[in-house]
């Protein structure tokens, strides 16, 4: 499971290197469909391309708010 994850990770870095910084710790990238938190020490939040500025507003307040409760630590715990 750990050679899984670490590949996983890999890939999804590659996919996410050519996003684009919106604001704060937030990126913008065309290639993925859903957005995400990736990192523990300085977490990111990445976003899909297109999203209208209600949807976006709502995406965000959504992931700030796992960023707040540490979902993204408690989640690498629980996976150890």
């Amino acid at each position: 499971m750990l050679i899984y994850s670490a590949v996983s990770f890999l890939k999804l870095r590659i996919r996410v290197r050519e996003s684009v910084w919106d604001s704060e710790n937030i990126y913008i990238c065309d290639r993925i469909s859903t957005p995400f938190i990736l990192g523990i020490i300085k977490p990111k939040i990445y976003i899909p391309y297109g999203l209208d500025d209600q949807t976006e507003s709502y995406i965000l307040a959504h992931e700030k708010h796992h960023l707040k409760r540490l979902d993204h630590v408690i989640k690498l715990l629980s996976f150890a």
